[in-house]
């Protein structure tokens, strides 16, 4: 176990017993799978890029898309694995452990990703993008949900996402919204962006 993350799964395991995300999915995420099933997309290949344990994987799974969800801790990827068999859904659904800035996906695989706080945590944020590029389809949806600048430790100032996002895709939306991050109520945005 050599994961930052996966001791920090472990831990609070060992401490609450239950997942860390819990098993709502975000909301942003229900929005966007509506979004999708609005432009026929019903059964698009969705990469759930930073997936944890898989709580927006087996939600859009359950809506009928097909999902990858990619995650650097192997800890939390065995969780995932797990909900996703106790579900029936492991025909919809695969999990793997890798970096999301170095995918091993090949070029134009999915229709669509979202990213849920997962670019708070990389370091090659410009890569991480243009990674998602690469593996989006052309004009495949891009979604992501991002702390914003208010919280001071992971927080991204929204000029810094437009120059991250821009050249590899087209900014169709950016929602501000309040939601709770440990114990606190912070800014967060939303962002729906298409590949160039």
């Amino acid at each position: 176990m050599d994961s930052l993350f996966d001791r920090m799964y472990l831990d609070f395991y060992a401490e609450k017993g239950k997942l860390m995300w819990g098993h709502a999915p975000s909301p942003g995420v229900v929005r966007f799978a509506e979004f999708l099933k609005s432009k026929e997309m019903s059964e698009a290949i969705v990469l759930d890029s930073g997936c944890g344990e898989g709580r927006n994987s087996i939600y859009l799974a359950k809506q009928g898309f097909r999902v990858y969800g990619l995650d650097i801790s192997a800890v939390a990827i065995d969780k995932a694995r797990e909900w996703a068999e106790r579900e029936g859904l492991l025909e919809k659904i695969w999990f793997e452990v890798g970096d999301v800035s170095q995918m091993e996906f090949r070029n134009e695989f999915f229709d669509a990703a979202i990213d849920i706080n997962t670019i708070n945590f990389v370091k090659a944020r410009r890569r991480y993008i243009a990674e998602l590029s690469r593996v989006l389809k052309p004009k495949g949806y891009l979604f992501i949900e991002t702390l914003s600048e208010k919280s001071k430790e992971y927080g991204i100032p929204r000029e810094e996402l437009d120059w991250l996002i821009t050249p590899f895709f087209e900014i169709l939306e950016v929602e501000e919204f309040n939601a709770p991050w440990v114990g606190h109520n912070l800014l967060h945005y939303r962002i729906l962006a298409q590949n160039r």
